[in-house]
């Protein structure tokens, strides 16, 4: 099977491109055709078994694209193509359909090229669930758990509703976490600005009125001038420090034991502990609740939701 790059119009007349698989020329016109596009140009592509990132990429357009992380596809995109695949199947639309027309529709290249590749897994005689589980940074454990679940018990559409509405609970949890960091996180992030504004600008201007004063000064004043001396001395070596400071949490918290001490200490906290031990027990009752639904044994269901906490 070849892929092709196709140029055309949609049934509403917007220009579109993309990418298909097909046999033939003939055959992936048929497909487009099926799909609702009328092709204007279509060359191939290659196979495209693996979509390589490239920090600067030029289309064929002339226009440069610049991304400095990896492609991948977002909450929301995997949430929006759950629910539709549920719909697909329900109408009595096959898999491998479903995901030609899901592909077909998707904006983000990346998201594209994993659910092209999982169409041609099962293509190949491979399980839904276990195309899936291909790619863990788009369909977690979880997700391919409940796939198989529903397929093994012959209601995947219903299992995928189940999911959506999963996956959309737990958006806004997310959603909520952030919402409640952001705030003292942001009034920390100007407090600190505020700080340094005054220890290199403000500081200096009066430091210069005690100068000429010939006074000498509190030592609760002499301490803040020479913290604005020193920061404006050690300016380039401090920053260098934070940086350094910061990329080593990074790391450290990575690990397992990092992880763990962090997020022990992440419970502890006055306000925002309780907050984040009341999201984490949300979260871990609605995919307890949504693995359970789902057919899932109990043991497997806690194995997965500890895994997945």
């Amino acid at each position: 099977m070849t892929r092709f790059n196709y140029k055309g119009t949609d049934r509403s007349g917007r220009s579109v491109k993309g990418q298909i698989d097909a046999d033939s020329d003939g055959h992936a016109r048929a497909k487009l055709r099926f799909l609702g596009i009328r092709p204007n140009a279509l060359t191939t592509g290659g196979s495209g078994s693996k979509m390589a990132w490239k920090p600067i990429q030029i289309e064929p357009g002339g226009k440069v694209t610049i991304s400095l992380t990896p492609p991948s596809a977002s909450s929301k995109d995997v949430t929006v193509f759950t629910k539709q695949l549920s719909v697909l199947i329900n109408a009595g639309v096959s898999i491998n359909q479903c995901f030609e027309m899901l592909a077909v529709q998707q904006e983000n290249p990346y998201f594209k090229h994993v659910l092209i590749s999982v169409q041609r897994a099962i293509q190949s005689g491979a399980e839904l669930s276990e195309a899936l589980a291909k790619y863990p940074d788009v369909f977690d454990e979880l997700y391919c758990s409940l796939v198989k679940a529903g397929a093994a018990a012959g209601a995947l559409d219903k299992m995928l509703e189940k999911l959506s509405e999963y996956l959309e609970r737990s958006e806004k949890l997310r959603r909520q976490l952030m919402s409640a960091i952001s705030y003292p996180a942001g009034v920390v992030a100007i407090a600190i600005v505020l700080l340094v504004v005054q220890l290199v600008f403000v500081v200096p201007m009066f430091q210069k009125q005690f100068e000429e004063a010939g006074q000498e000064l509190p030592a609760f004043t002499q301490l803040i001038i020479d913290a604005s001396e020193g920061l404006i001395s050690n300016f380039h070596i401090i920053v260098g420090l934070c940086i350094a400071g910061s990329m080593a949490f990074k790391r450290w918290v990575r690990t397992p034991k990092g992880r763990m001490t962090f997020d022990r200490a992440s419970l502890k906290l006055p306000v925002m502990g309780n907050v984040l031990m009341k999201i984490a027990l949300a979260r871990f009752a609605t995919t307890m609740a949504t693995l359970i639904a789902g057919g899932v044994a109990l043991i497997e269901t806690l194995d997965i939701c500890a895994r997945a906490a």
